[in-house]
């Protein structure tokens, strides 16, 4: 009877530890970020603990659209405890919108009670968007020896031979003085094609910022009238699909300059641009032909 009883209380005694050993659980901390702030380039954020225990030091990392752009360490907090932190990086736009990523334990060198809520994720609008459309009643194309004006702008060459030049004219006149410039791209997707306009028989597509003025101005000598060039706008790979290209910047050889920026400082209210091949015909008495009646300009900036 004894034995029994003995038994019973050892059975009962194992039972309480298993029941304690499995219903106490390790405390751990939890690191959290609990905001991130974007100011002038400046990303900030708050990180916290969360948990039970006190953290070790941590990384934190800062990811935008992606890329790995900043880690910072931060020192260590007792349960409860947050601390605000900046990243030593320069934010600047790279589009209408950034998607920016902060990770708390981005190394995943802290045991923590919860590894799945360590990220804190959001949209950044980068700023305003435009989508100006060409005037037309400025537009227009000039014919290689020839004195007349045309509207409806085209670039290539003619069933007779003849190299056409375009030039278009945009209104940028709405964005106000003080603004900055993230991106301006000229829209190409709907362009009409005449034959084969293409590197082997007309040479570099290129792209000049060029003020002319308006329609009524043009006349031979704008033909071939120096412009200054887009950077990146001797283009060899063409037509493209889609067809986007910037035309934020100029080149010169050596310098490249914001040149739609000091547009928008100097309070201009056109950008206007030549478009030409670098040669001026492939004599194949065919007509091949970039129509540009349908091209607009997307400019993002900042207020």
């Amino acid at each position: 009877m004894k034995s029994l009883s003995r038994l019973v209380y050892v059975l009962v005694f194992i039972s309480i530890l298993f029941i304690s050993g499995c219903s106490v659980l390790p405390e751990l901390p939890d690191l959290v970020i609990t905001q991130v702030d974007i100011v002038g380039g400046v990303v900030s954020f708050q990180i916290m603990n969360q948990g039970d225990s006190e953290s070790e030091l941590c990384q934190v990392c800062l990811l935008v659209n992606g890329i790995l752009e900043n880690t910072i360490v931060v020192p260590g907090l007792l349960p409860g405890a947050s601390v605000d932190d900046i990243f030593s990086y320069n934010y600047v736009c790279s589009g209408e919108e950034d998607v920016i990523l902060v990770t708390a334990d981005c190394e995943e060198e802290v045991a923590e009670k919860e590894e799945g809520n360590n990220d804190y994720q959001t949209s950044y609008s980068c700023g305003v968007k435009l989508v100006l459309p060409t005037l037309s009643a400025e537009d227009g194309f000039l014919l290689e020896d020839n004195l007349t004006a045309y509207s409806s702008p085209q670039v290539g060459d003619t069933a007779s031979n003849k190299a056409t030049r375009a030039f278009l004219s945009f209104d940028i006149s709405s964005i106000p003085l003080g603004s900055y410039i993230v991106s301006v791209e000229l829209n190409l997707n709907n362009i009409t094609q005449v034959h084969e306009p293409d590197f082997d028989s007309l040479g570099f597509f290129e792209i000049y910022f060029y003020e002319y003025g308006g329609f009524s101005d043009l006349d031979s000598s704008d033909f071939d009238a120096p412009g200054v060039l887009v950077k990146g706008c001797r283009i060899s790979n063409y037509p493209l699909n889609p067809w986007n290209v910037d035309v934020t910047e100029s080149w010169d050889g050596v310098n490249t300059e914001p040149y739609f920026q000091n547009l928008v400082n100097a309070v201009e209210d056109r950008c206007q641009l030549k478009l030409q091949f670098s040669l001026l015909t492939d004599m194949d008495s065919s007509t091949d032909m970039f129509g540009l009646g349908n091209v607009d300009l997307q400019v993002v900036y900042l207020p």
